[in-house]
């Protein structure tokens, strides 16, 4: 597994369409696949030309997580880890996030898969 260490500014909320953004790695956009509420966007690696995710985005995310919407702000999200697991028929995506709602810390996962109908090369990423 590899991983990948997320700076603060990587991850984006827009409370209006209540869409969580997370950049993951820079390269050349290729497609985006949707797996549950969650678009993965890929692109090629600059140096070898593989594959790789380049972002994804949580559609609808306070429900998914379900959570007050200005729970997932910048200001009030305090962690967020993403294991990224691809293999020749699934999509893995496990996500937990901590974050400050009334001053409390709450812990909240969301774990969705589909099929890898792209195949999509095997892809093993721990982004934190």
């Amino acid at each position: 597994m590899k991983n990948i260490e997320l700076s603060p500014d990587s991850i984006k909320y827009d409370i209006e369409c209540d869409c969580m953004s997370v950049r993951i790695m820079d390269g050349k956009y290729e497609f985006s696949m949707e797996v549950g509420d969650v678009v993965l966007d890929f692109g090629k690696d600059l140096i070898d030309g593989n594959i790789i995710p380049l972002s994804l985005e949580i559609v609808d995310a306070s429900v998914i997580f379900k959570c007050q919407k200005n729970s997932l702000s910048e200001k009030s999200l305090k962690n967020m880890s993403v294991q990224l697991k691809i293999s020749k028929e699934q999509i893995s995506i496990f996500i937990q996030l901590t974050t400050l709602f009334r001053n409390e810390k709450m812990q909240k996962t969301v774990n969705i898969s589909d099929m890898n109908r792209l195949n999509i090369p095997d892809i093993d990423l721990a982004i934190v």
